[in-house]
């Protein structure tokens, strides 16, 4: 519906209620587009939120504490809502404004009624005999606990667990389908080669219409920030606090990075952030504006194709930098060179929970110009106890390699955690009694 806004034959009028696509809607320029290119957009709305602000008309409606009705929450649960208190004057019902478009469209008289139990009621006789079946529901069942649907018979009980005896098939038997895999339409390169995935915080939900406006939510979580690997912090130069600009080939955009998350190597992960009108952070002077979600929306593209009830969220490619940049930013080094924590070694243990470093010979520190990895481990035990080898990372136990008595071990140590400049690393040796261990731990500095 969004791409056909505006086309011929497409879309001419909108009417959006309770939504702000605005924000919420991948390819956030496209969306701006298309409403611009619409005739007439009508928000019902009773917050002004971006979606709003395009609108050539905005009808202010009640909340969900201002009225009567019924909500079925994600588990099939219907439960009875009532109002807490009354609207404010003029505000109308969202059943009120479409009552009204009814009758200004010449709909016979009481075709579109406005009181939440007569709508209710139209939506039981709708929905029997339906997947949903709504069909012996009423408000009088619904106000102690709600209703799980389906709920055909105003005798019977409802179904809190939907599929206990049999799957909604012919023989009650689960389908399975076969899928196959389909590359994303954009892949990192050389000009832009990072990958950007969007997520949601606890204190915020979908584009904050509301919850940006709650003063207690807003300074739980007031920052907009962008979640970078540590590695990828490090080749860039930010430092927790500092501001990154983020940039894809549709748009561009700004926050803040907290302190180094675990994100995948050359991935970034970005919240929805600052919201317009709102009251804004203080954050470094020339830094840019701060990441709002609908300029993270800006940076990504489409959905993936429609082959599953919900398509698939599309990673924006991206790049980064520092936000305002340095000028002795520096460039990440690309050559790399091996280096061994090797030899025969003699131990007298002190229990194989109490690892000690049993040689200096077995310690390395990453050059503060350089990062490393680990790439593989071998070991031989020549005493007749099961021994553990050991690898610290600052002093914090980081891989442990059992090697049993007159044994020997090789684990190749591909995909894992990137070690940064100064990162000191150990291998230890936990032992009940003495004997001698032959080690090979292979690094690669980068």
């Amino acid at each position: 519906m969004i791409d056909a806004m505006g086309a011929d034959g497409g879309v001419r009028v909108l009417l959006v209620a309770a939504s702000n696509i605005a924000v919420s809607a991948p390819h956030a320029g496209r969306v701006a587009e298309a409403i611009a290119a619409l005739d007439f957009l009508c928000v019902l709305d009773p917050f002004r939120s971006e979606t709003a602000e395009l609108a050539d008309v905005v009808l202010p409606v009640t909340q969900w504490a201002e009225e009567d009705g019924t909500m079925t929450n994600l588990e099939g649960r219907v439960v009875l809502r009532r109002a807490a208190g009354p609207p404010r004057p003029g505000v109308r019902s969202d059943l009120e404004v479409l009552a009204g478009l009814a009758d200004r469209l010449d709909a016979p008289p009481g075709a579109f009624p406005v009181n939440p139990r007569e709508v209710f009621a139209e939506l039981v006789r709708a929905s029997a005999g339906g997947k949903a079946d709504y069909g012996g529901m009423s408000y009088e069942r619904l106000a102690p606990e709600g209703l799980f649907w389906p709920c055909p018979d105003a005798q019977a009980p409802d179904t809190p667990r939907l599929f206990l005896d049999r799957f909604a098939t012919e023989d009650g038997r689960a389908r399975f389908v076969a899928v196959s895999h389909r590359s994303l339409a954009e892949r990192p390169d050389d000009e832009f080669p990072l990958s950007l995935t969007t997520g949601r915080v606890l204190n915020h939900y979908q584009s904050g219409t509301q919850t940006r406006r709650t003063p207690e939510l807003a300074d739980a979580e007031p920052h907009a920030f962008v979640e970078l690997h540590p590695v990828l912090a490090h080749r860039h130069g930010i430092e927790e606090g500092d501001m990154v600009w983020l940039a894809s080939r549709r748009g561009t955009a700004a926050g803040r990075a907290p302190e180094p998350g675990q994100p995948r190597r050359h991935g970034l992960h970005a919240l929805p952030l600052e919201r317009r009108g709102m009251r804004q952070p203080a954050h470094q002077p020339g830094a840019g504006p701060p990441l709002r979600h609908a300029r993270v929306q800006a940076l990504r593209g489409p959905r993936g194709p429609r082959r599953a009830p919900r398509p698939p969220e599309v990673p924006a490619i991206m790049t980064l930098a520092q936000a305002p940049p340095v000028s002795d930013q520096r460039t990440p080094n690309m050559s790399s060179r091996p280096r061994f924590l090797q030899g025969a070694f003699s131990f007298e243990g002190q229990g194989l929970d109490r690892p000690v470093l049993i040689d200096p010979a077995l310690r390395y520190v990453v050059p503060k110009d350089r990062e490393a990895q680990l790439v593989y481990f071998r070991g031989g035990n020549s005493s007749d106890e099961l021994i553990t080898a050991v690898v610290t990372r600052d002093g914090e136990p980081m891989r442990y390699f059992p090697i049993g008595a007159r044994s020997s071990t090789h684990v190749p140590l591909r995909v894992v955690e990137d070690l940064l400049a100064q990162t000191t690393i150990e291998l230890l040796v936990g032992a009940q009694g003495s004997g001698q261990i032959v080690v090979d731990l292979g690094l690669v500095e980068i």
